[in-house]
């Protein structure tokens, strides 16, 4: 037929015939099916529930009170609200002793009430290269 194209949905894997442009669209139940299907493992993108993001290991837990949109939480937040026993109020912070994002070992953790007293741990030089970096007290 004139103006009219022929093609295979990539998700039902069914032939439609579509005018130019537009594509037929699936149901709602077609839809959110296919939303379920594409979750976590099911994924194309799937790396195993961990993702690196500004420095910090973020962990896929969707259940979590404090996740992301996403699902996600940072590593090293589980890791002090496992040691504590309860879960992190927003405001606490969590300090990297040595300044390693990536090392979440209990013993490089300390918990601080908020922002301001975290920052006290931390004082304001150049690097080598002439750049702002923090570094430990």
């Amino acid at each position: 037929m004139k103006g009219h194209n022929w093609g295979l949905c990539r998700k039902c894997k069914k032939i439609h015939i579509h005018a130019t442009g537009y594509h037929i669209t699936h149901s709602e139940e077609q839809k959110e099916k296919w939303r379920k299907y594409r979750r976590g493992e099911n994924h194309p993108s799937w790396k195993g529930g961990k993702m690196l993001v500004d420095g910090y290991m973020y962990i896929y837990t969707p259940n979590h009170p404090n996740a992301t949109k996403d699902g996600y939480i940072a590593e090293h937040r589980l890791v002090m609200e496992k040691q504590i026993g309860r879960n992190l109020l927003r405001k606490e912070v969590v300090h990297h002793i040595d300044g390693n994002k990536l090392n979440n070992k209990i013993d490089n953790l300390l918990l601080e009430e908020s922002t301001g007293k975290h920052s006290v741990n931390h004082h304001v030089i150049r690097d080598s290269r002439g750049k702002f970096c923090c570094v430990s007290i």
